[in-house]
């Protein structure tokens, strides 16, 4: 027989089956969105503060990136070769 439909008022459990690694904490973002406003206030202003987010923007990013590269995940190298470094 057919099941009954259930009401919009019925709990659903939506909670994932497996608990998702989550990457850690890094301040990266941070320095990345400083960046960014100095390159936006240099634009208004004097052209110094242009560069010097310019180069903060370049070196957040390497940072950010490589530190993803760090971690373990489809990102980043294995745990197995984590361990070799």
């Amino acid at each position: 027989m057919s099941q009954a439909p259930q009401s919009a008022g019925a709990a659903v459990d939506s909670r994932p089956s497996q608990e998702e690694e989550m990457p850690q904490p890094t301040y990266w973002p941070m320095v990345l969105a400083l960046g960014l406003a100095a390159v936006c206030f240099g634009l208004i202003t004097v052209g110094i503060f242009f560069y010097a987010g310019l180069l903060t923007v370049v070196i957040a990013v390497v940072g950010w990136v490589r530190e993803l590269m760090r971690e373990p995940g489809p990102h980043g190298p294995a745990a197995g070769e984590r361990e070799g470094r």
